[in-house]
């Protein structure tokens, strides 16, 4: 159980928000969402990213997933990060 009790995901996962802005593999594109404007594009590495989720250094209303920001991908600094996750292969 994480912080927020009841908070955790039909798989059981808690507190996915707040740690950091995490960087995802989509380029940064107006909604709604379209498969076909590039966005999964993952040759083009200097376009912005979007970033999701928030962080606790930020303000209160940007600590959820659907909360997204863009910037560019050589961006660093100590409130984002990613989230390593991994699946077992498919037989």
């Amino acid at each position: 159980m994480g912080v927020f009790p009841g908070g955790e995901t039909p798989n059981g996962l808690a507190d996915m928000t707040g740690n950091v802005w995490e960087w995802t593999i989509s380029h940064y594109r107006p909604y709604p969402y379209k498969t076909q404007d590039g966005r999964e594009d993952t040759t083009n590495a200097d376009d912005p990213r979007v970033l999701r989720g928030g962080s606790w250094g930020g303000v209160r209303g940007g600590c959820r997933c659907a909360c997204r920001l863009r910037d560019g991908p050589v961006l660093r600094n100590d409130v984002i990060g990613f989230r390593v996750c991994c699946s077992p292969p498919i037989i």
